[in-house]
């Protein structure tokens, strides 16, 4: 089992009286002077910091785990604690649309008919330098107008589900 480091502990210390860059072994604790290390010193504290690395990150996943659990029991996904706040992704699917340009050329023309307000669509759908820019928030509120223009925004929408939930922590 490889241990932990001490919080506030280096991986990376200058070597005593030489100046050079020496690096602590994750397994052993021993330190490493860089240029003096052969290849095989380096490629073994490769391997084990890897290894390191591997199941940190696999314990950060379930710990990430927990607390979106925790998060969603609750419909909040930020914590605020004594010295901590921790923010976690809710599992609403991300909204994205396809083919700006088309979905304002359609809206506009709903727009020219009465339904809806040039302004709104310009909002939803602001043209930028050579393009189209895409602002979710107005255009789902395109879509509450109901009927043609909800159709009209709801066919060029593209919903995916989250594939991976994570928990930052400031």
């Amino acid at each position: 089992m490889i241990p932990m480091p001490k919080p506030g502990t280096e991986l990376t210390v200058p070597a005593a009286g030489t100046g050079e860059v020496a690096i602590v072994h994750p397994d052993t604790g021993k330190t490493l002077i860089l240029a003096e290390a052969t290849e095989a010193q380096l490629a073994d504290w490769k391997k084990a910091i890897a290894e390191w690395h591997r199941m940190a990150k696999t314990a950060e996943a379930h710990v990430d785990a927990e607390l979106i659990r925790r998060m969603d029991a609750r419909a909040s996904w930020t914590i605020r604690g004594d010295g901590f706040k921790l923010t976690g992704s809710s599992p609403k699917p991300s909204v994205s649309y396809k083919d700006p340009v088309k979905l304002r050329k359609r809206l506009l023309k709903l727009a020219e008919e009465g339904l809806l307000e040039r302004a709104a669509v310009d909002a939803a759908l602001p043209v930028v330098p050579e393009q189209v820019e895409v602002r979710v928030g107005p255009l789902a509120q395109l879509e509450k107008l109901g009927g043609r223009v909800a159709r009209a925004v709801r066919d060029y929408r593209q919903v995916r589900p989250k594939h991976h939930r994570g928990v930052r922590v400031s």
